[in-house]
């Protein structure tokens, strides 16, 4: 036994009306709207549902439908017996008696018979009112969840399939900026994941952490995009290096993840199209400029030396040697690194000099046209960067996700958070947003061409 979508829906259809009480009729377009079900498919199984005399409706301004009798005296059984007829899991079952239909020998008829007492009577037992009340049981949970924790989590979202939050929004928390973080890859294991230390930083700046899914299929993110409020791009493997036109051949660039790439690009176009705060951090600094037209050294070993700097290393020929990959712990600063003042960044840190973490074998080559580099290292090596017409577009070598608590470092994921709220407060309830992809004929690694819709 399977059940249609007619079955579905019409379960669905009835607990929203039970959710509102039942006793007020609810206009059809309201409630399609809410349900996600298109006005004519209800129309149907709202006829048929009022033929069987489980909802009523009313006509005129402040029509539609109500419940025909109490939610606590409608059950799954009455409903689905409607959209399914039998549910007998056999043809030759009757429905009423329960016995094999005249004509029919069937010795095994009580395999049958027992599974379709089974089903009935778990139907049977499930009133409208149960499932309203488990569901508000669960929403009330969920967000005290997130309040404690202020963490979502949708990396094992199915196609089609969304976290919603109470207070009828979904997935959107009024009250704290959603900031969505993309995990490390593990290709060959086929495994995600993150260091908690991102979550843990925006959780303490006030925003709450969606890990979002690795997937193709862009319709989720359709889904997804518009409840988020701001991004933070990781760090973790390397960067493919067709990305910017470099050879794949060198021994030490880690196994790329093309998947996480597709989806930080994704990220990267939608928050530039739509103006949204993007931090990025170590890996993700590299990628908003390989995205943007820019390009990396592979490894700063084998072809970076050093590059002079005025006002940041004048002397070339007196450049130290750094090594931009530290031992245990991360949490200790290593080297400084020098901030413009003017910039975003620097203006943010109230400092010029700063000691930062480093743990990175690659680095910013070529600056895209886009950007600004902001900060420099001793080797002059760049360090920070900002994307120069947007809002919050910024990208930083070092991690600061280990200096949250005792550092002035972590006003950078305060700032984050702050540009995220003020974003919301002035964009409204967004609720979807149309995703077209081109893919570059014959090009192997370059990017597709991404466009989007205007918010909804």
């Amino acid at each position: 036994m399977k059940i249609s979508t007619k079955g579905l829906y019409a379960v669905r259809f009835m607990v929203f009306l039970a959710g509102h009480g039942g006793t007020e009729p609810v206009p059809l377009k309201e409630i399609a709207e809410a349900t996600s079900i298109s006005r004519k498919y209800l129309e149907q199984i709202a006829s048929s549902l009022a033929a069987a005399q489980l909802v009523r409706s009313a006509r005129g301004a402040s029509g539609g439908y109500r419940l025909a009798r109490s939610a606590m005296n409608i059950t799954m059984l009455d409903v689905l017996t409607v959209t399914e007829g039998s549910l007998a899991p056999v043809d030759y079952l009757d429905e009423l008696s329960g016995e094999a239909s005249p004509g029919e020998s069937c010795y095994e008829i009580f395999v049958w018979k027992g599974l379709h007492d089974l089903v009935k009577g778990y139907l049977g037992g499930i009133s409208l009112q149960d499932v309203v009340d488990r569901s508000s049981q669960l929403a009330i949970e969920l967000h005290h969840l997130v309040i404690k924790s202020g963490w979502l989590v949708c990396a094992g979202l199915q196609e089609g399939n969304v976290m919603t939050v109470a207070n009828g929004s979904a997935g959107k928390i009024s009250h704290l900026p959603v900031i969505g973080i993309v995990p490390s890859q593990n290709t060959t294991e086929k495994m995600v994941s993150f260091p908690e230390r991102y979550a843990d930083a925006i959780i303490k700046a006030g925003g709450a952490p969606l890990l979002l899914p690795l997937s193709g299929n862009s319709h989720i993110y359709e889904t997804l995009f518009p409840l988020i409020d701001g991004f933070v791009l990781t760090g973790g493997n390397d960067i493919d290096p067709a990305r910017y036109g470099a050879i794949r051949d060198s021994g030490k660039i880690d196994e790329h993840t093309p998947e996480r790439e597709e989806l930080e690009y994704l990220i990267l176009s939608y928050a530039y199209r739509f103006d949204l705060p993007l931090m990025g951090i170590c890996r993700g600094m590299q990628m908003i400029n390989v995205c943007l037209g820019g390009t990396l050294f592979r490894d700063l070993g084998d072809q970076f030396s050093g590059v002079a700097r005025k006002g940041i290393n004048d002397d070339k020929d007196d450049l130290p040697q750094l090594a931009h990959w530290q031992p245990k712990p991360y949490s200790e600063p290593t080297h400084p690194v020098t901030i413009l003042p003017n910039s975003k960044l620097g203006k943010l840190l109230g400092v010029q000099n700063i000691m930062v973490n480093s743990m990175h074998h690659q680095g910013v080559c070529d600056l895209s046209t886009r950007v600004d580099a902001v900060a420099y290292a001793p080797d002059g090596l760049v360090e920070a960067i900002e994307v120069r017409d947007k809002s919050f577009m910024i990208g930083v070598q070092w991690h600061p996700e280990f200096f949250t608590g005792r550092h002035r470092m972590e006003c950078v994921f305060d700032a984050l958070i702050e540009a995220a709220a003020q974003g919301h407060a002035h964009c409204g309830e967004r609720g979807s947003v149309a995703i077209t992809r081109s893919e570059p004929a014959g090009i192997q690694a370059q990017w597709p061409e991404i466009t989007f819709a205007d918010c909804i």
